[in-house]
């Protein structure tokens, strides 16, 4: 880890994860100080408005064990079956459901950043399940610290073969947490 950047509110920090003596990942992380960050508020875009979790689908079932690996690890519920796992895609690509760890843990930071990468990609609706990530940026919000989080997964373009894809991470009293936006590959 090397120190870019340390700075009254903000420090910069790039990382790399060689393999083989190649680079697999590099990382640039910048982290703020939670209590320095100030209290200004604007949220005019609500959570979504959806049942609680207990009053969802337990898509456990539907998604057939070790077809999405990083699936098995969280337990979602969704408002219904989304289409692909019915067999009828609905051709838009956007969900919303409620996620947290398999075992239970609450969800923190750590947690976070690794759920908004969790669910499978909504591509899946139109025909489109494998896809790989190319780059991610996490923006934390707000300390994480919730049993179960709803996350609103959207891809606007697809376009010769890769996919955007935005998340929104409420915690489960409607507070965003955590935002992100990836680029993938589609395989």
């Amino acid at each position: 880890v090397q120190t870019l950047r340390d700075g009254r509110r903000i420090s910069v920090h790039q990382a790399s994860l060689v393999q083989d003596g190649a680079t697999v990942v590099h990382a640039v992380i910048s982290l703020h100080d939670w209590d320095a960050s100030g209290d200004a508020q604007n949220t005019p875009h609500p959570a979504p408005d959806v049942p609680r979790p207990e009053d969802c689908v337990d898509l456990a079932g539907s998604i057939p064990a070790g077809a999405v690996p990083i699936v098995d690890r969280y337990e979602t519920r969704a408002p219904q079956v989304p289409g692909w796992l019915a067999g009828t895609p609905s051709g838009e690509t956007e969900a919303v459901v409620w996620i947290r760890p398999r075992d239970e843990r609450p969800i923190d930071s750590l947690a976070a950043g690794a759920i908004v990468d969790a669910y499978p990609p909504v591509t899946a609706e139109i025909g489109h399940l494998a896809s790989a990530t190319v780059q991610l940026t996490v923006h934390f919000r707000r300390r994480a610290d919730t049993a179960w989080s709803l996350m609103h997964v959207t891809t606007r373009h697809v376009i010769d073969g890769y996919h955007d894809e935005d998340v929104e991470l409420w915690d489960d009293q409607g507070r965003l947490v955590a935002q992100s936006r990836q680029l993938a590959i589609l395989r």
